[in-house]
């Protein structure tokens, strides 16, 4: 969570079905890229889906930063500003969704067991409100692939129940659900990518070719488009798998150089 949301690749950026109206012009700000506004028009007190909007462009604000102590306080406030959307929408799936991806990338920033778990929880309770949303399908996938990624395979099946292909059936379900979603589509095959396996290479290929010819029609989309299009064009180059996979961890929002899937 991709946070997750993961939540870009994964559920940074998701919006599934609310329960109400969501904060049109926090909404609109974030579907233009203006992070920081969408921030200021989100976080209103009484308006819990204005301020999972809020969570979500502090995500997207410093996702791509190099400063650490800035991705630091920006997840901090994404936690904080969740948390308090769901003190008054507890059941809401967007909501938790946007709490899943705060919670999953401070867990990633932080090496927080903690966080990894109340990441989980959040998303499995959205799952629980809407088990057929494309959204926390992909959250699900996102959260197993960045945990085997962060933890190695191993430690991330002993430790947190985490799998590759858990990971895989739950993207598979999402855009079994959505298959027109470009958000979705471009998480799954970077996130393929990143797992640097030879059985996903055709696969990951065929997404990310799906996706630049696909039409963007937010700021979060275009700049998945343009990930999958750095993507293609590496491989087009002739980069290695190995080359491959490091550019897309790279790539990846709050990106590590600690990713050691095994």
């Amino acid at each position: 969570m991709a946070l997750i949301l993961g939540l870009a690749e994964g559920p940074i950026g998701a919006t599934p079905g609310l329960a109400q109206a969501p904060n049109s012009l926090a909404q609109s700000a974030f579907d233009e890229g203006r992070w920081r506004d969408a921030v200021r028009l989100g976080a209103m007190p009484q308006d819990p889906l204005g301020m999972a909007i809020a969570a979500q462009a502090e995500l997207m604000s410093y996702a791509y930063s190099d400063d650490l102590a800035a991705q630091s306080a920006a997840v901090d406030r994404a936690v904080l500003l969740a948390d308090a959307a769901k003190v008054l929408a507890p059941h809401d799936p967007f909501v938790l969704l946007q709490g899943a991806a705060a919670y999953g990338f401070r867990a990633q920033l932080n090496r927080s067991r903690r966080d990894a778990h109340m990441a989980r929880q959040l998303i499995d309770a959205a799952l629980w409100q809407a088990p057929d949303n494309a959204y926390a399908q992909a959250a699900l996938g996102f959260w197993h692939g960045r945990t085997v990624l962060g933890a190695g395979s191993f430690a991330a099946r002993m430790v947190f129940d985490a799998r590759r292909s858990s990971a895989i059936e739950a993207f598979e379900k999402a855009l079994a659900l959505d298959p027109d979603n470009l958000v979705i589509r471009s998480g799954y095959a970077q996130l393929l990518v990143r797992f640097g396996k030879n059985a996903h290479r055709s696969a990951a290929l065929g997404h990310l070719r799906w996706v630049v010819a696909a039409s963007a029609r937010t700021a979060l989309e275009r700049h998945m488009q343009e990930n999958a299009q750095l993507l293609l064009a590496a491989q087009d180059a002739g980069a290695d798998p190995k080359a491959l996979k490091q550019l897309a961890d790279d790539l990846a929002p709050f990106s590590d150089s600690s990713a050691k899937e095994g």
